[in-house]
């Protein structure tokens, strides 16, 4: 694989961490920086996931060049977004290191089983060629040996017999092993699609399944109507959600500490509630959706400035694995 670009990218990156110098990073740059560091020295993310890197890369060096012109809200937003496809990209690279040891070690197996096939299948055929040569010079000797001939006759057709059950045996495992190979293909390519829209989508998978984060630019402040200008953000989800028709998810509404916490948890709620309108608009089925509105109290940043805030009034789209219910945060 050729891995010029990706060196490109990060010397670009650190030669515009080198010219941003000139103001201290926060935390979520510093932060930002080692998530990408870490990503780009895996060999899994360098062989299976060039792309994510690539983009992680390019966020990167978005919030260094914010960092260079003082955008304080830029450099926040750019970081996190490079994080989260630093983490993306380590976790497909992963991925794709452990399917491609489970696949090669899959096929290794198949590949043993039909040796041992052929070498039982050349035995018969020689077993078979070894009584043939014996009726040969049974025959010869009919007048004399008639019982030894008739002998040898038997296990000819006893061999012949053996020799088609193993031709049966052999055509069958390859019959399995051309139809191992289509569903290894098709798997892989469910695993490739699955792997594009979730990267597309900026998905993180967790211990309760995959977290999908919906911004507060889907709402006005302190209202709880999706915006018409944001409601195309909710169709590639809403498409995702129906091609994958066993996975049910949970909608988590959270707001920033501005307000009293009766406030903040209803209008929490109503948030998860709209977007549920919005997704069932879309063809997803109300049965799969659950909602709930957290108000403050999980933030995920310090409710310290105007960014931070914004970063805390947000709508998560929990994902579980399978047919499995969301468990409730915790």
């Amino acid at each position: 694989m050729n891995k010029k670009p990706i060196l490109t990218l990060l010397m670009t990156a650190l030669v515009t961490a080198g010219c941003a110098s000139v103001s201290t990073p926060p935390p979520s740059l510093v932060e930002a920086r080692n998530t990408v560091n870490s990503a780009a020295s895996n060999p899994n993310v360098l062989s299976n996931a060039p792309q994510e890197l690539r983009k992680a890369n390019e966020s990167l060096a978005r919030a260094d060049q914010a960092l260079a012109k003082g955008e304080e809200v830029d450099v926040n937003h750019h970081s996190y977004v490079a994080s989260q496809r630093a983490r993306t990209a380590i976790a497909a690279g992963n991925a794709k290191a452990s399917e491609d040891l489970i696949k090669t070690a899959e096929v290794e197996r198949e590949r043993a089983r039909a040796d041992a096939r052929e070498a039982e299948a050349q035995r018969a055929r020689i077993s078979v060629s070894n009584a043939r040569a014996d009726a040969r010079d049974a025959r010869a000797d009919a007048n004399l040996q008639r019982e030894q001939t008739a002998a040898a006759q038997q296990q000819t057709a006893a061999a012949q017999q053996q020799a088609t059950r193993s031709q049966q045996d052999a055509a069958y495992s390859a019959n399995q092993a051309a139809t191992a190979n289509a569903h290894a293909a098709a798997s892989e390519a469910y695993a490739a699609s699955l792997a594009s829209q979730l990267t597309a989508m900026e998905a993180i998978k967790t211990n309760r399944g995959l977290v999908i984060t919906l911004g507060d630019v889907l709402f006005e402040f302190n209202r709880a109507e999706v915006k018409a200008s944001a409601q195309s953000r909710m169709a590639p989800l809403a498409d995702f959600l129906k091609q994958y028709p066993d996975r049910r998810l949970a909608i988590e509404g959270h707001t920033d500490n501005t307000g009293g916490a009766t406030y903040n948890l209803e209008l929490s709620q109503r948030r998860a509630e709209a977007v549920k309108m919005q997704l069932v608009a879309l063809g997803v089925s109300s049965d799969r959706i659950t909602t709930v509105g957290y108000g403050k109290d999980f933030p995920v940043a310090a409710n310290d400035t105007d960014t931070n805030r914004a970063i805390n009034r947000r709508v998560e789209v929990v994902i579980s694995e399978g047919g499995q219910v969301v468990g409730a945060r915790r």
